[in-house]
């Protein structure tokens, strides 16, 4: 009976799995500016879990062809469900002349290199922690892309 208790108790302290980075959702233009271009979306994970979690600060760097566009912070609680996916909204202001090189790539491949790097801190159960984010893929500018209306 102790050796299953004590299982349990291990199971129950077991740090979590990282949340899995599945992509890049709704993202817009929401304003369109010479300098400057505004894009809001939504970073979906899924968290492969047996329990749920709460979200509770996120602060991530992305980068877009090697280059940092952007910095990201989020402060708010976001409740995680047990093996489901959720959504991280993102805001990001890119300077589009810092990306003027790669004008040509974009033109004709109509792809951009987009990785993440950051840190999530979760709790579960009352207790904080710190998990990585880390995410490195091409993404379709087509499908990644829709200009407002």
């Amino acid at each position: 009976m102790g050796i299953i208790a004590f299982f349990i108790f291990l199971t129950g302290c077991a740090r979590p799995e990282v949340p899995e980075y599945l992509g890049i959702e709704n993202m817009r233009i929401s304003q369109l500016g010479v300098q400057q271009t505004s894009i809001k979306g939504d970073l979906k994970f899924f968290n492969p879990n047996h329990f749920d979690l709460q979200l509770k600060h996120v602060d991530l760097d992305v980068y877009i062809n090697e280059k940092l566009t952007n910095h990201y912070q989020l402060d708010s609680t976001i409740d995680i469900k047990r093996q489901d996916n959720f959504y991280i909204p993102v805001y990001a202001k890119i300077d589009l002349q810092s990306l003027m090189g790669d004008v040509l790539q974009l033109l004709f491949k109509r792809e951009v290199k987009v990785r993440l790097d950051g840190n999530a801190r979760l709790k579960k159960n009352g207790i904080a922690f710190n998990l990585p984010l880390r995410y490195e893929g091409v993404q379709n500018l087509d499908s990644l892309l829709q200009l407002p209306r």
